[in-house]
């Protein structure tokens, strides 16, 4: 996982979900907002997909 979050120090898992080939995690951060660790932007919204 911190290969693939690097730059977050922490996450909540929602939910894990195994589709077979592959596997679909919904995560937040634990605060309502966060900053981007590429651009640096604070954003409440989704700001990107990995």
């Amino acid at each position: 996982m911190k290969t693939v979050f690097s730059g977050l120090s922490s996450l909540v898992i929602e939910d894990v979900v195994d589709e077979g080939e592959r596997i679909v995690m919904w995560a937040r951060t634990p605060k309502d907002t966060a900053v981007c660790p590429v651009c640096g932007a604070s954003s409440g919204r989704v700001h990107g997909y990995h």
